[in-house]
């Protein structure tokens, strides 16, 4: 849900402000990349908007904060060059995972219709094959039942004409 994802997305600006001002209190430093790496992931798991209207109130308490001169809000160069770094960032990695996203969608969908096309290969495979089962046999019984009266009357010692031609009908049966 939004609300959800709105909730992490917080703790996540959170903890990534604390662990920069906790970094900038120890070494005198400001860690961009920590504000970065932290929109990086509200991007990927919230999603474009969220992640842009956290790196704006990353980017301007990052400012406030570690920029000098502290209390100026982008006054600075730096200032304003790191708000467009982490905008940018936000953009780029929400874009990304948009089309990652899209693009698992599609091909989940794909799988999906996929499997279906399978199924109904195999469900006309399987009705086919019976099919040609019951086709076979409502041939075979006829033919068998023609065969043997047509062995009953194919005598190898009689010289009858029509032998012959029964002969015939014999071989075209088993033939067939």
């Amino acid at each position: 849900s939004v609300t959800r994802r709105a909730v992490v997305s917080a703790a996540c600006a959170l903890l990534g402000f604390g662990v920069a001002f906790d970094l900038f209190r120890a070494t005198g430093f400001y860690f961009t990349f920590v504000i970065i790496v932290t929109v990086i992931v509200i991007a990927l798991y919230a999603g474009g908007t969220l992640a842009v209207g956290f790196a704006v109130v990353l980017s301007l308490a990052a400012d406030y904060e570690f920029i000098p001169p502290v209390g100026g809000v982008l006054d600075s160069r730096a200032g304003v060059e790191h708000f467009a770094i982490i905008i940018s960032t936000a953009v780029a990695v929400a874009f990304a995972a948009s089309s990652v996203r899209t693009a698992f969608r599609e091909t989940m969908d794909a799988k999906r219709e996929a499997e279906t096309a399978k199924r109904a290969a195999e469900d006309a495979s399987s009705a086919m094959e019976q099919i040609l089962a019951l086709v076979a046999h409502d041939v075979r019984n006829p033919l068998a039942t023609a065969k043997m009266a047509l062995l009953v009357l194919v005598d190898p010692g009689t010289n009858d004409p029509s032998r012959e031609g029964r002969a015939i009908i014999l071989r075209n049966l088993e033939q067939a």
